[in-house]
Parts: structure tokens; C-alpha cells; sequence
């Protein structure tokens, strides 16, 4: 009987030997499973910082266009004034010599 109880409990030793192990394995098991959701949830977040960075490039690229844009008409705008002020100027220089010629 006393080897029968021995051997009942080293029995009941190692099977808590081993559930002890198991239970190791699994808190492991659970340990990579949340930095895999960790690392998951930091990759969609960089993603979407990255689109969001992306899409204000975009932006300041069309806003320069735009600008790029505004700039040539305001240009264009200027160098339509400054021919109005010259033929004005010549229309005036040929009425001052049409008045001359006239007295």
C-alpha cells in the first residue's frame, strides 16, 4: 500500500509538473498572440498617418499648382496693362505730333 501511495503521488507530481508546463506554454502562447495584435494595431495606425502625410503632399502639390496658376494670369494681367500704357502713351505722342502738324 505505502508503494502504492508513493507512486500515486509522484504521479500526481508530475502530472502537476506538467499541467504546470502547459500552462506556461499557453500564457506564452497568449504573451505573442497580443504582441502580434499590438504590432498590428501599429501598422494600421502608421498606415493611416502615412496616407494622412500623403494626402497633405497632395494638397500642397495642387495648392502650388494653383498658385503656379495665379501667378502666370497675374502676370499675364500685368503684361496686358503695361501694352494698354504703351499704346496709350503712343496714342497720345501721335495726337501731340497730329495736333503739330495740324497748326
Amino acid at each position: 500500500k505505502a508503494k502504492a501511495v508513493a507512486e500515486a503521488s509522484k504521479k500526481a507530481e508530475d502530472d502537476a509538473a506538467a499541467l504546470k508546463e502547459v500552462e506556461a506554454k499557453a500564457k506564452a502562447v497568449a504573451e505573442a498572440s497580443k504582441k502580434a495584435d499590438d504590432d498590428a494595431a501599429a501598422l494600421k495606425e502608421a498606415e493611416i498617418k502615412a496616407k494622412a502625410v500623403a494626402e497633405a503632399s497632395k494638397k500642397a502639390e495642387d495648392d502650388a499648382a494653383a498658385l503656379k496658376e495665379v501667378e502666370a494670369k497675374a502676370k499675364a494681367v500685368a503684361e496686358a496693362s503695361k501694352k494698354a500704357d504703351d499704346d496709350a502713351a503712343a496714342l497720345k505722342e501721335a495726337e501731340i505730333k497730329a495736333k503739330a502738324v495740324a497748326e
